[in-house]
């Protein structure tokens, strides 16, 4: 995992950081599940100057 400070770009805007970090806006709840203390609200707790942690990569594999 890597600690991270959300950036003034990200507040409110979990898929952006998503996007950035792992290629996919689809991975949003990745920080609402690594921070449940911290981001109550998944949307309107992700502000800028809030520390979370984050896996470095993360993927998803298919339920095939």
């Amino acid at each position: 995992t890597v600690s991270l400070v959300i950036q003034a770009k990200f507040n409110r805007r979990p898929d952006l950081l998503a996007h950035q970090m792992y290629g996919s806006a689809r991975l949003w709840w990745v920080f609402a599940h690594y921070n449940r203390d911290t981001l109550v609200d998944p949307i309107m707790d992700f502000k800028s100057g809030t520390r979370i942690i984050a896996p470095r990569n993360f993927t998803v594999q298919g339920t095939n």
